[in-house]
């Protein structure tokens, strides 16, 4: 099954230090590349991370993002000095009665106070979340495959269409084999007929000029490489682990085989169908550069 390279996947997991959110996205790219932005706490994790998308995806660029949501656990790392509290209570009653003010103690004052009230970071082994990390990482990566493959079906069709194109142009140039023959063999008549030439007496060195021309002109072997090509593309499409680069190979191919028959050829009709194969194996390279 074709996968696209494009692709992009979010998931989280709940740990002890917050809500873990992980973003991935993949672009295309001839190899793979992994960029990844953690916490700096989430730095121990790098290799790990970049191992786990290593097994899983074969090319392309991936951008992961990592990031911490710990505003739920903020009200337990809340620390209150009782003792300070009770000191800063006394302290501000002191100056009421000295100033003899009547204004009341709000709990406002009181935590104006440095110290009454401190955040504490909890003291934890982060190596102990890799296993949530790697759920969140797993999630991501199950929807960015979700879009992946859906665009892969996309570009299978495309590919379906070029190679149906091509299939049929190259049945065109496969009957047109044998009327070139034919055409070069009445062309050649004309021009000695023009130059006033009595056919009569050089048939047999028109049948051997006509004979060099198949020779030289026969696109036989290259309509036959061009079609198991075709069939190889094909397979290669349907195969359970389709390689981008294989198939990029193959329009290689195609490619050169396409270009020495029309080189070959100087039948107007084939040159005709030449050029639009060679227009349909370009759009089938534009769309393998996203295939994984």
């Amino acid at each position: 099954m074709i996968k696209s390279m494009t692709g992009y996947g979010c998931g989280q997991s709940k740990t002890a230090l917050g809500q873990v959110r992980v973003e991935i996205k993949t672009l295309n790219h001839r190899f793979l590349d992994i960029s990844a932005k953690l916490p700096s706490d989430f730095n121990i994790f790098e290799d790990k991370i970049k191992k786990s998308l290593e097994e899983k995806i074969k090319r392309g660029k991936v951008y992961i993002a990592v990031s911490v949501d710990n505003r739920s656990t903020k009200e337990s790392l809340i620390n209150i000095d009782e003792k300070a509290l009770k000191r800063c209570y006394g302290l501000l009653n002191q100056i009421n009665k000295k100033l003899k003010l009547c204004d009341s103690i709000k709990i406002d004052h009181l935590l104006a106070f440095n110290g009454v009230i401190s955040y504490e970071k909890p003291v934890v082994k982060l190596e102990s979340y890799w296993p949530r990390v790697r759920q969140a990482i797993n999630e991501a990566l199950r929807e960015a495959f979700k879009a992946r493959t859906a665009e892969g079906r996309i570009i299978s069709r495309n590919l379906d269409q070029h190679l149906e194109v091509i299939a049929r142009d190259l049945k065109v140039i496969q009957t047109r084999i044998p009327k070139a023959a034919k055409v070069y063999k009445k062309q050649l008549k004309k021009k000695i007929r023009d130059l006033g030439v009595n056919l009569s007496g050089i048939k047999d060195r028109i049948t051997a000029e006509v004979a060099v021309f198949l020779q030289r002109s026969d696109i036989t072997e290259e309509v036959n490489r061009i079609k198991g090509h075709l069939s190889l593309f094909k397979k290669a499409m349907a195969g359970k682990e389709v390689s981008g680069r294989k198939l990029d190979f193959i329009c290689q191919e195609l490619h050169r085989e396409i270009n020495t028959l029309g080189v070959k050829s100087p039948d107007s009709k084939i040159l005709e169908k030449t050029v639009n194969i060679k227009v349909e194996i370009e759009k089938i390279k534009e769309q393998v550069q996203n295939v994984e």
